[in-house]
C-alpha cells in the first residue's frame, strides 16, 4: 500500500482550502498501510510465532477487501485557478479551463 498525505489548495474565490476530493479514502488507505506495516514489523521481529495472529491478519486482509479503496486517484492542481482536479479531467469543474493530458 502506498501512503499519502490529500493534496489542499488554496479555493478560487479565495475562501477555505480546498481537500483532495477522495479525503477520507485517502486516510483509510493510510492507516491500513500503517496497520500492515505494524503486522510485518511483529513478524521480522520473530515478536509473534508464523502461526500467531494468522487471524488477525486474515481478518485485516478481508476489512481491505470490504472497504474496496481501490487504488489511489493521481490528481493535480488547475493551472489556471489552482483548484484541485482528477488527472484523467479534461475542464476544471471551478473556471473551466480546458486541461491538457499528462
Amino acid at each position: 500500500m502506498t501512503t499519502t498525505t490529500p493534496i489542499t489548495s488554496k479555493h478560487p474565490s479565495g475562501g477555505a482550502p480546498r481537500i483532495h476530493p477522495d479525503a477520507r479514502r485517502t486516510r483509510l488507505r493510510t492507516l491500513l498501510s500503517a496497520v500492515d506495516r505494524e503486522f510485518a514489523t511483529l513478524t521480522a521481529d520473530g515478536a509473534k510465532a508464523a502461526g500467531e495472529g494468522a487471524a488477525l491478519r486474515g481478518a485485516l486482509k478481508d476489512l481491505t477487501a470490504a472497504l474496496d479503496l481501490g487504488v489511489e486517484p493521481v490528481i493535480r492542481l488547475c493551472p489556471g485557478c489552482g483548484a484541485i482536479a482528477f488527472e484523467a479531467a479534461s475542464r476544471c469543474s471551478e473556471c473551466w479551463v480546458a486541461l491538457k493530458p499528462q
